[in-house]
């Protein structure tokens, strides 16, 4: 009986460890949440063409850009004048080629 209570304890564990709490929202939102101040940290996963964001009251966010959208080009320069207190980072990836 503890071996089965045991397994279901870890196997709720791991649902709950697993869960993507981030909510998508639109890019406007993002860039609005950036100029205001109200984000803490910030990641441009490049790739997916994705930001995701934690505001400084621990929400997290995230928006997708489209190849041609002029706004997702310039996330670096508005994240550097942002000045984050958490920083950002951009995740690029890497041509083996």
């Amino acid at each position: 009986m503890c071996v089965v209570v045991a397994g279901v304890v870890l196997v709720c564990g791991l649902f709950l460890l697993n869960r993507d709490d981030s909510r998508q929202v639109d890019l406007s939102t993002v860039l609005d949440q950036v100029r205001s101040g109200r984000v803490f940290t910030a990641k441009i996963v490049d790739a997916e063409r994705r930001i995701e964001i934690i505001t400084v009251d621990k929400k997290h966010f995230h928006a997708y850009w489209g190849e041609t959208d002029e706004r997702g080009a310039s996330l670096v320069d508005v994240l550097t004048k942002a000045q984050l207190p958490g920083g950002y980072s951009v995740e690029v990836p890497i041509s083996r080629g």
